[in-house]
């Protein structure tokens, strides 16, 4: 009897350590415990952070040329409509990655990067994209296809004449184009690669990793990249338009590559779903990075209940675009923010 009265309390333990857990990550405030600014002048990109806690932060301070970055985000997600992705189970086989529960993760990520992304269905997806001031504006996809709202696979689709204009897409779940997404199914499109970065652009073979590390442009580490996974992703080799690969690569195929589309973008991260491909995904995306980055500097610390300040030391072009992206937790991150400038002007 006493030991199933220890079992019992064990057990009790167990589950009220847990509930405490579930309620720190629900009710942690992490405007109030962290905060990061910056600021530009002749001798660099200055900040400022500051911590209620003890955490480590980095700084990544990037030279975008002259493409603007986004001031308004957009996820599409319709559950009316079908998709076109694997179902994957975390490695405790708990909890299945379908893309309702990634794009609900996602959407958190991206808040605690200061990026509060609106959830756009099939039709509300149509009316975006001919609204204008495509420049400004990020569209993330992870349903492996577009709705039939935007897309049939030709190059006047709505979709297409939106990132051309100046829009970003950031792809992930499949291949780039190959379907088109209706309420009754999704239908495959030929052809699809010629819509976008020409035939053999896209990985359809059954090589899924890559392990070489892609360190010549330095964002592996100052982003804290994490995903190996180059199913679907773009080739390089292939491509005939600017572009940059980070992360990881095979030579040809690479984990994430961002590529220019028009006066747009297109960045494509590679894998089915995965918790590390969709921190990868928000991190490219909240850093304001694009396919003509450059890695000016970069500076890491560690703050303790308190503030810390320093500098990236750079020479600025007054006719360029950079951005500040300061992020607390490493690959455990807490909390991010990024500041724009056109050369020493906030914007």
């Amino acid at each position: 009897m006493r030991h199933d009265r220890y079992i019992l309390i064990a057990s009790v333990l167990i589950v009220a350590v847990i509930l405490a857990g579930e309620a720190y990550i629900y009710t942690f405030d992490r405007d109030s415990t962290y905060s990061a600014s910056s600021s530009m002048s002749d001798s660099g990109a200055g900040y400022r952070v500051g911590s209620g806690i003890s955490s480590i932060y980095d700084v990544v301070v990037s030279y975008n040329g002259d493409f603007p970055a986004a001031k308004e985000y957009y996820v599409y997600y319709d559950d009316n409509y079908a998709d076109v992705i694997e179902d994957v189970w975390h490695a405790t086989g708990g909890k299945e990655l379908n893309q309702e529960y990634y794009v609900s993760q996602m959407l958190c990520q991206l808040e605690n990067r200061g990026i509060c992304a609106k959830v756009l269905n099939a039709s509300e997806l149509r009316d975006m994209v001919l609204s204008g001031g495509e420049r400004f504006k990020a569209l993330i996809v992870v349903s492996g296809a577009f709705p039939d709202t935007v897309y049939s696979g030709n190059a006047a689709d709505p979709i297409i004449q939106w990132i051309d204009a100046g829009g970003k897409l950031y792809w992930a779940g499949n291949l780039l184009g190959a379907y088109v997404s209706t309420v009754n199914g999704v239908v495959s499109v030929d052809g699809y690669e010629v819509l976008f970065f020409g035939p053999g652009s896209l990985n359809s073979s059954d090589t899924e990793k890559a392990y070489g590390e892609i360190s010549d442009n330095g964002y592996l580490r100052a982003l804290s990249l994490m995903s190996n996974s180059i199913r679907y992703s773009l080739n390089a080799d292939a491509l005939s338009v600017p572009h940059l690969m980070v992360g990881y690569s095979d030579g040809s195929y690479a984990s994430a590559v961002l590529a220019q589309y028009g006066s747009g973008m297109i960045c494509v991260v590679g894998g089915d779903y995965s918790n590390n491909q969709r921190a990868d995904l928000v991190q490219i995306v909240a850093s304001h990075i694009c396919y003509s980055s450059v890695l000016v500097g970069s500076d890491s610390g560690e703050v303790t209940r308190g503030t810390g300040t320093g500098i990236v030391p750079m020479a600025v072009d007054n006719s360029a675009r950079y951005s500040v992206y300061i992020y607390f937790g490493g690959y455990y991150l807490e909390y991010a923010r990024c500041f724009d400038y056109k050369g020493m002007s906030s914007g």
